[in-house]
């Protein structure tokens, strides 16, 4: 918990990196006061925030969150390593639960950072899985809107488990999930 929610923006727009941010605070009320010395931001071809923060300690620590495909990358995780984290992903998304993997490392603090969250070495922290619940009054609207003939898709950036059993929930056909790639 501590590591996502150093992971995460101060302004807490997100709702996700606000749930975090509130959770964190309850759990651990007078945290280290330290400083940001550089932020990765989300990006197309890395599905991660990173953020390297100084407490004043000889080591910075560092802190990712993301997408678990790209926070593994990030890991170096070999095959194995990812199939067994792509399965407890599935198993959390399959509830219909949006899921982010979290890693941490250090850098020696008088070092120069990388170009890229890859100059980091990492080690997967946990998952952090968010539940947000389906609207009640959904279900009743997509059965009036296709007896009204109208054609009811779902667009998400979840992961397609996660997407898939939302669907359900929502009266959708679940059994189709198209990804960006």
């Amino acid at each position: 918990l501590e590591t996502a929610a150093l992971a995460s923006d101060d302004h807490r727009i997100d709702p996700m990196e606000r749930a975090l941010g509130e959770l964190f605070e309850i759990v651990k009320p007078a945290p280290a006061s330290g400083t940001v010395l550089r932020e990765y931001p989300l990006r197309a071809e890395l599905l991660a925030v990173t953020r390297v923060w100084e407490f004043g300690q000889a080591n910075l620590v560092v802190a990712t969150k993301g997408a678990s495909e790209a926070i593994a990358r990030l890991c170096g995780f070999d095959a194995a390593a990812l199939e067994t984290l792509r399965a407890q992903v599935d198993e959390l998304a399959g509830r219909g639960v949006r899921v982010l993997a979290v890693a941490r490392g250090e850098r020696a603090a008088r070092t120069d950072l990388p170009a890229t969250p890859a100059g980091f070495e990492f080690r997967l922290v946990g998952l952090v899985g968010f539940a947000d619940p389906l609207r009640e009054s959904v279900p009743q609207a997509v059965r009036e809107c296709r007896t009204a003939g109208v054609r009811v898709v779902m667009i998400t950036g979840d992961h397609p488990s996660t997407a898939q059993a939302i669907a359900a929930q929502a009266g959708l056909d679940p059994g189709v999930a198209l990804t960006g790639d």
